[in-house]
């Protein structure tokens, strides 16, 4: 916003309080629900996760088929856990903005 900075200085604020504590909060409110959605489509186009990604999911899953012979069942488990990842990051955005604490 416009006159942000000027309204910090005229406080007292040094240019480094002004943006710690005037600019930098209302810009990462805006920042959030674009890095959110950002983060989810990462997810969902390069499949990969920080701690279990879709690959690894599937390369365990063919472990278990190999020992078990039921691929149907697994190939569902790996898609039920893979639509919970991304869900839960989606509710998780979604609520955050709801609260108004972003956006």
């Amino acid at each position: 916003e416009r006159g942000q900075r000027e309204a910090g200085l005229s406080l007292g604020l040094s240019a480094t309080q002004t943006f710690q504590y005037i600019i930098w909060p209302q810009a990462l409110r805006r920042m959030i629900p674009a890095l959110g959605n950002q983060g989810i489509v990462s997810i969902k186009d390069t499949s990969l996760f920080s701690v279990i990604g879709v690959g690894e999911l599937v390369r365990q899953g063919q472990v278990y088929i190999a020992q078990t012979f039921t691929a149907l069942e697994v190939y569902f488990m790996i898609a039920l856990l893979y639509l919970a990842i991304t869900l839960s990051l989606s509710m998780a955005l979604s609520l955050l903005e709801r609260k108004g604490l972003v956006g």
